[in-house]
C-alpha cells in the first residue's frame, strides 16, 4: 500500500505541479487515530493511511497562533489526533485507502471522524 501510494500523492503536491504549495507536505500514519474527545462514535476509531498537512514557516504569524492553539488544548494538539508529529501541523486532508467490498458503516465512521 504504501509504495504505492506514496509516490503518487507526492506526485500531486509536489511544487513544480502546484507553485507555491512548498507548505504543503505528507505524512504517513497508518498507526494514528482520532483522540477520544473527538470521537463520539459507538464503534472503535479508526486510523488512515496518510495525512497531508499544511507545515508553516518558523517565526511567521501562523506558527505563533499554532503554537498559542495547540497549548491551550487539553491533547495539546491542534488537531483531532494526538500523535506526537502531528501535534503543531494543521492538517488539511486525511486519505484512508480501501480495497472494493469493505464495511460501509465502518466507512461512515472513519470518514465523520477523520
Amino acid at each position: 500500500n504504501h509504495l504505492v501510494y506514496t509516490p503518487l500523492i507526492k506526485v500531486v503536491i509536489k511544487q513544480k505541479y502546484w507553485p507555491g504549495s512548498s507548505l504543503l507536505k505528507i505524512s504517513p500514519c497508518i498507526t494514528t487515530s482520532v483522540t477520544a474527545h473527538y470521537h463520539k462514535f459507538p464503534l472503535a476509531s479508526t486510523k488512515v493511511d496518510y495525512i497531508l498537512h499544511i507545515n508553516p514557516p518558523a517565526s511567521t504569524e501562523v506558527d505563533t497562533a499554532t503554537h498559542r492553539l495547540q497549548t491551550s488544548t487539553l491533547e495539546k494538539s491542534i488537531n483531532h489526533t494526538s500523535f506526537n508529529p502531528l501535534r503543531i501541523l494543521p492538517i488539511y486532508l486525511s486519505i484512508e485507502t480501501k480495497k472494493y467490498g469493505g464495511n460501509i458503516k465502518k466507512g461512515d465512521v472513519q470518514m465523520a471522524s477523520w
